[in-house]
């Protein structure tokens, strides 16, 4: 809510799927959205990974996919085999500069037609917050995409003058950061906003 080119580009995106649905109505008039219309809005998309990616502080164990030399900073090297599991931090790869052009500042479309390389290699899995053979991965992206799309097309939304948050990193290692404090929202009923049902 903070990014009000974010929230603006969403709500086109919303609206123009919308608007493409308009004479596809159910029985009760309203506008259906299946899995895959959802997850071909590219903005929406975007918004939910550069999210992730920002506040993702969980450990992620992954296995190593080819023999690999890992070099540390000073210089020391790591052999690593094929098949070894690796504790991984997400922030150290959220953050890598190598891979993300100003990893610390949060840009709502970096995710949009992209792809991200490191050493020359592309980077299959840029986004680590959820583990790749987690069960409900999907089921909680969907949810997420779900709300902020019906949110987005249902009301206007604002923070409150001088309203602000951060991320509290006492929880890295742990969750996805939840907010330091909570802030005051103003919200307004949208006038012109069409009944939404996922199917």
């Amino acid at each position: 809510m903070e990014n009000k080119e974010a929230l603006e580009a969403l709500r086109e995106e919303v609206m123009e799927s919308i608007k493409y649905k308009m004479n596809d109505r159910d029985d009760e008039g309203r506008i259906e959205f299946s899995l895959e219309e959802v997850d071909s809005l590219k903005v929406l998309d975007s918004i939910i990974k550069e999210t992730l990616r920002i506040s993702g502080g969980v450990f992620m164990v992954r296995g190593i996919a080819e023999d690999t030399w890992f070099e540390m900073n000073d210089g020391q090297k790591y052999f690593l085999r094929k098949g070894d599991k690796v504790a991984m931090y997400p922030p150290a790869i959220h953050r890598d500069p190598e891979i993300f052009e100003n990893p610390d500042e949060y840009k709502f479309d970096r995710f949009v037609d992209r792809k991200f390389y490191k050493n020359g290699k592309e980077v299959k899995t840029p986004i680590l917050s959820f583990g790749s053979l987690c069960p409900g991965k999907k089921y909680a992206i969907t949810q997420a995409k779900w709300f902020l799309l019906s949110l987005v097309h249902t009301f206007d939304i604002e923070l409150c003058e001088g309203e602000k948050t951060e991320l509290d990193v006492h929880y890295y290692g742990h969750e996805i950061l939840p907010p330091t404090n909570e802030v005051q929202m103003r919200y307004r009923l949208r006038k012109e906003h069409e009944n939404l049902i996922f199917v």
